[in-house]
């Protein structure tokens, strides 16, 4: 059976970031759409039509509304993609939310603005929702997340991480795949080390915490660098056993392991074991093929909102703490 998907917000993400069909890469959701012949576009909803034709090219029968309403109890949906600003969310998910035939939700990060949290959310639906935090999708990062659960590389040890373009903005990515990785760690303790200027009011912080994972408390450092000079997104782990480190820019995940020297038996060293790419070119094919496995039962079901409480919890911590240059 064949899916129907509804998009709402027809912005970078949605379309624009891949929007020809001839590239063997799948960027946007509209070509991921396109890629996947599980799935159809049924609906498009944006106020600008500017991008009609462009989805057209893609999907030529697409059905295009400037107004939600039109089809917010439509019987022929069953998945909702939404990449709207953050602020429309919840006012979207009042419109959509008695509409049974709608079987997910996969929304742009992050769920929520301020003004309208958790607690005001429909639990109906919370099991509806799958939050589009892109690597945890990835195949080989999901792997890691077991490696580390199994323990195979040791207990963690440090975390350490680099990164751009604002807290909020980058820095969430960050936050989530930490919450991924370790099944929401407990949060005990965060400083705000330094500041600087990020994407408009986003500030790019220097952040050490503590979070704790299986009864182990564990330093988490967050490095903010100036976007100006260039972007990076980086992030090593360290373990009793190995490193590994997650490169965006390489678009790779190498594994060093604890290896005693060959020349000073005296010395334990890391030797680069093994390193594998991270198909960040197809990213945005992944979310779908976890929406259809789903579907299907062929797969664990992540709990996006626990995921997302825990990254507002992160969020409510450094609010409540003052800076601080120590």
């Amino acid at each position: 059976m064949i899916l129907n998907v509804a998009v709402i917000g027809l912005g970078n993400i949605s379309l624009l970031y891949d929007d020809k069909k001839e590239t063997q890469t799948v960027l946007s959701h509209v070509k991921a759409l396109y890629k996947n012949k599980n799935f159809t576009l049924k609906y498009c909803v944006d106020i600008d039509t500017t991008n009609k034709i462009k989805v057209e090219e893609f999907f030529p029968t697409v059905s295009f509304y400037t107004d939600i309403s039109i089809i917010e109890n439509n019987n022929d949906i069953d998945i909702v993609v939404l990449a709207t600003p953050t602020s429309t969310h919840f006012e979207i998910f009042e419109k959509l939310k008695k509409n049974k035939n709608i079987q997910y939700f996969l929304i742009e990060k992050p769920l929520f603005d301020r003004k309208h949290t958790l607690d005001f959310f429909d639990k109906s639906i919370e099991k509806k929702l799958i939050i589009n935090y892109i690597r945890v999708f990835e195949p080989n990062i999901q792997e890691f997340q077991k490696q580390i659960d199994t323990l195979l590389f040791g207990e963690p040890q440090k975390i350490i991480g680099t990164y751009t373009k604002g807290i909020k903005n980058n820095g969430s990515h960050f936050i989530s795949l930490i919450n991924f990785l370790f099944n929401n760690p407990k949060i005990h303790d965060i400083k705000i080390l330094s500041s600087q200027k990020g994407i408009e009011n986003d500030l790019t912080l220097d952040i050490m915490a503590i979070v704790e994972y299986k009864e182990k408390q564990i330093p988490f450092y967050l490095i903010g660098l100036d976007e100006s000079k260039y972007s990076v997104f980086d992030i090593d782990f360290y373990f009793e056993k190995a490193k590994v480190r997650i490169e965006d820019t390489a678009k790779t995940l190498t594994i060093k392991k604890a290896t005693q020297d060959t020349i000073y038996s005296d010395y334990t060293t890391l030797v680069d074991t093994k390193k594998v790419l991270l198909d960040f070119d197809n990213i945005m094919k992944y979310p779908y093929e976890y929406v259809y496995n789903i579907l299907h039962k062929n797969t664990f079901q992540i709990d996006f909102v626990e995921h997302e409480r825990k990254n507002i919890e992160f969020y409510k911590h450094l609010e409540q703490k003052e800076f601080n240059n120590e």
